[in-house]
C-alpha cells in the first residue's frame, strides 16, 4: 500500500507540476505581451508625431500654425497619455524663434517651439 502512495505522489506531483509551469509560463507570456502593448503604443505615436515634424523640416514647409494644429490635434486624439511634450531645441524647426516672440506660436519669452 505504502508503496502504490508513493508511486501515486510522485506521479502526480510531475504531472501537477508540468501543468503549473505550462500555466505560470503562459500567464506570463500573456501579460508580458500586455504591459508590451503598453510600451509599444506610445513610442508608435511619438514616433509619428517626430516624423510629421521632420518631414516639415526637411521640405523646409515649416509652418509653426499648422505644427500647433497638428500636434494639439494628435495630442488629443491619443488618449493613452495622460501627458505628452514636444519640445526643440531653439531655432531647430525653423530658425524663426525671434520672429515669433510674443506670440502663441512657441514659448511666451523666447518662443521656442514647444507643447504640452
Amino acid at each position: 500500500m505504502l508503496i502504490i502512495f508513493a508511486t501515486l505522489f510522485f506521479y502526480l506531483r510531475g504531472a501537477f507540476s508540468e501543468t503549473a509551469r505550462t500555466t505560470f509560463y503562459e500567464q506570463g507570456r500573456r501579460y508580458a505581451n500586455m504591459i508590451q502593448d503598453q510600451f509599444d503604443k506610445p513610442l508608435s505615436f511619438l514616433s509619428g508625431v517626430t516624423g510629421m515634424v521632420e518631414a516639415d523640416i526637411a521640405a523646409g514647409d515649416a509652418s509653426r500654425a499648422r505644427l500647433r494644429d497638428q500636434i494639439f490635434h494628435a495630442f488629443d486624439e491619443y488618449s493613452a497619455s495622460e501627458g505628452t511634450a514636444l519640445m526643440m531645441e531653439p531655432n531647430a524647426y525653423d530658425g524663426l524663434d525671434g520672429e515669433y516672440i510674443g506670440t502663441n506660436l512657441g514659448t511666451e519669452i523666447t518662443s521656442r517651439v514647444s507643447y504640452y
